[in-house]
């Protein structure tokens, strides 16, 4: 009964949008103030419109977007949980949700969070379970901006082995994350067409098919990807009117084949959704609040759980805050940490470009085992050109020249492992063993303070009650608080003075990761001085004359140095095809012309390119004018 119910209700609100298109007002939700174009598809994908999904969100720390979001309400945004890996309630002023842009490096309306609610049953164990948080805003949206809009959530709850949104259903995905595995994140929001899916790859990642839902096409080629996790996954359920399906969770890479994107089912997280937006108890609330590991042992009492719960939910009055140069402190703490896992990730990159090469290295280590001494990609070039040189013969001139590039090519593989043997004593170890050792201590420390913290707030909490009441047993209570007061006042004292020499001891760890980036430099310099040395001597064995060299590359190089013609941009346009780039009004961009050509005043369609990002297309010549620059 309940299923036709819905079904009517479903078929009224279509009735009434076909009469009515979606308008947008302060109150209406899921409005998009463009249709979605099937041309505008994140990875696979192009540019949306500006301001054409209202309700996105850039959720950022130190001010460098991680995440998507949507907004729900004027207060309130859902996200991933992993996007807030290592979270406790100290750092949450390093977040911030950015919306009403349309560029990645816009600022125009910008709040921080009053809480972050993950969720209670979040996991990491492969699987993503229950992966959403609910981030309460310090500051209202004002909905009678048209930048700003909420979607709406799902009214239908998924029943065991049913489908819905139907199999092959057409929903969209928007975000700034990046346009390809590993890649930098996009400039300007991106949306992408997918269908539903519960192909192969699908049924082999998730478990529970009520709490998860897949997205993607079989042969791969569009897909969310990194940067758009906690961005929506949504739903035409017409006349432009947009409901939120999922979140965007987890995959295994992007847009691969039989690989699809794996979404959290916003439709079984209501209940959980309206709890936190609408508590009707503290009891309701207080299981969604993420507890530090410390606080649920079995050491932990009731009184200082209910003091965290009572903080959690800004009814603590006496929490003891840490003075700003101690703050400063710990943010530094943490973009040390944030910093250096980037740095020697992206370094680890440049030494071993195959993440199944790093892979199997990082098992090798674990299981106490040397790693292969295989030949590398330029020994492997070598073997590969002597063994031609040999079948073709070494007396002819061809084959001679093959054994001889071989042989050196070779030395340039040599060269290549010492650079990677110099590196990774000089840099990695060093940086990669302040983050087991330093590291690790720091924020072990760091989650004792906080317990210190909480049992001294606990304690100032209970003398206060105390001095209320004046009967005898209440006195003797008062004494013996007085004690425990003390106490706890000298463990924190005791402890934050530990930790803040722990943090003292940063500038000395900052100095030595100097040494070691001045280390890198010059391993770096030296590699490419052996290899320049190297094909110097590989020139003059095979013959060669500086004048053939430069010859060879000379048309090339003066191409390059030509001043490019700019053109500005009139009127904002939309890409209809691959070929074309879609533009912005006053952008400045280079028109590309081929060798000699001259800008004919009768061509419809000119080739252009942005300076920074070296985007191509075409456009129409009516949308640009022409700087005055000879051509």
């Amino acid at each position: 009964m309940s299923h036709l119910i819905h079904l009517t209700i479903k078929f009224l609100f279509l009735f009434i949008s076909h009469i009515h298109s979606c308008q947008w007002s302060s109150t209406q939700c899921g409005c998009a103030q463009t249709s979605a174009s099937t041309h505008h598809r994140i990875v696979g994908g192009t540019q949306a419109k500006p301001h054409s999904w209202p309700w996105i969100v850039s959720v950022r720390q130190y001010g460098s977007h991680i995440c998507g979001g949507v907004l729900i309400t004027d207060r309130h945004v859902l996200t991933a949980a992993h996007c807030f890996p290592s979270y406790h309630p100290g750092n949450r002023k390093h977040y911030s949700f950015a919306m009403g842009h349309h560029r990645i490096q816009e600022k125009y309306f910008v709040a921080k969070a009053k809480r972050i609610v993950l969720h209670a049953s979040y996991n990491t164990n492969g699987k993503s379970i229950n992966d959403i948080a609910l981030i309460e805003l310090d500051q209202t949206v004002d909905f009678n901006n048209s930048r700003f809009g909420f979607i709406c959530l799902p009214l239908k709850h998924v029943s065991e082995g049913e489908a819905y949104p139907p199999i092959g259903k057409e929903t969209w995905v928007v975000g700034w994350g990046t346009t390809r595995y590993e890649g930098q994140v996009s400039q300007i929001l991106m949306q992408v067409a997918v269908p539903i899916t519960t192909n192969k790859g699908c049924k082999e990642v998730i478990t529970t098919p009520a709490k998860q839902v897949c997205a993607g096409y079989d042969k791969g080629g569009k897909d969310s990807c990194q940067g758009d996790s906690g961005g929506p996954l949504v739903i035409d359920i017409g006349q432009g009117v947009f409901e939120l399906i999922g979140l965007v969770s987890f995959g295994i890479g992007c847009a691969k084949y039989m690989k699809p994107g794996i979404y959290t089912r916003v439709s079984s997280y209501i209940d959980w959704i309206n709890t936190i937006i609408k508590p009707t108890k503290p009891d309701s609330i207080s299981n969604e609040i993420p507890m530090p590991h410390a606080l649920l042992s079995s050491k932990f009492d009731y009184r200082k759980l209910s003091y965290f719960t009572e903080e959690k939910l800004g009814q603590a009055t006496d929490r003891t805050e840490y003075d700003d140069n101690f703050e400063e402190m710990l943010a530094r703490a943490d973009r040390t940490k944030i910093w250096t896992e980037r740095l020697t990730s992206h370094v680890e990159t440049i030494l071993q470009p195959n993440i199944n090469e790093r892979l199997e290295e990082f098992i090798l280590t674990k299981l106490d085992q040397k790693s292969l001494n295989k030949p590398n990609i330029h020994e492997q070039l070598g073997h590969c050109m002597c063994e031609a040189g040999n079948d073709f013969g070494p007396s002819t001139q061809y084959g001679s020249a093959l054994i001889k590039c071989g042989q050196f090519h070779q030395k340039l593989g040599i060269a290549h492992k010492e650079f990677i043997q110099s590196v990774a004593t000089s840099f990695m170890q060093p940086l990669k063993s302040f983050l087991d050792g330093e590291m690790r201590s720091l924020t072990k420390e760091r989650r004792t303070l906080e317990i210190k913290r909480l049992d001294l707030d606990a304690a100032k909490s209970k003398k206060k009650k105390a001095k209320i009441t004046t009967s005898s047993a209440i006195v003797a209570m008062a004494d013996s608080s007085d004690i425990e007061l003390r106490h706890t006042q000298a463990e924190f004292d005791r402890q934050l003075e530990i930790t803040r020499l722990m943090l003292d001891g940063l500038n000395n760890s900052h100095n030595h990761h100097l040494r070691c980036l001045n280390d890198l430099v010059e391993s770096e310099l030296q590699y490419h001085r052996q290899s320049v040395q190297i094909l110097e001597d590989l020139r003059k064995q095979l013959g060669l004359t500086k004048s053939t060299m430069n010859s060879s590359i000379a048309p090339s190089t003066s191409r390059t140095m030509q001043t490019p013609r700019t053109a500005t941009v009139k009127f904002d346009y939309d890409a209809s095809d691959p070929n074309e780039l879609s533009v912005l009004a006053k952008e400045t961009v280079n028109i590309i012309l081929d060798n000699n050509e001259k800008l004919s005043n009768d061509a419809d369609w000119i080739t252009i390119e942005r300076p920074h990002t070296k985007e191509r297309g075409r456009i129409p010549r009516a949308y640009l004018h022409i700087d005055n620059l000879s051509s």
